[in-house]
């Protein structure tokens, strides 16, 4: 009996192995060959366009688009050269 348990160990661990890594490897391939997502401008857009988006929705909207929303305009205090 321990015999063949020694013999189910020895066959039983690479196995586990090797299906462990092919599903590592399946799962990669699928995200590495995923179709980019669609085009996020046009939602952040059209969020931005809405009266009823939630203030998370348009941060998230201004993120998307590489709008920075952290510092204050403050064109009154541009005063020109002399």
């Amino acid at each position: 009996m321990q015999r063949y348990l020694r013999l189910a160990a020895l066959i039983a661990s690479p196995a586990i192995c090797v299906t462990c890594a092919m599903a590592v490897g399946y799962f990669a391939h699928g995200v590495i060959n995923a179709k980019p997502a669609p085009d996020v401008s046009k939602l952040a857009v059209s969020i931005l366009k809405s009266d009823n988006a939630s203030p998370e929705m348009q941060d998230w909207a201004f993120e998307a688009l590489g709008i920075h929303t952290e510092a204050p305009l403050a064109v009154g205090s541009i005063k020109p050269a002399r």
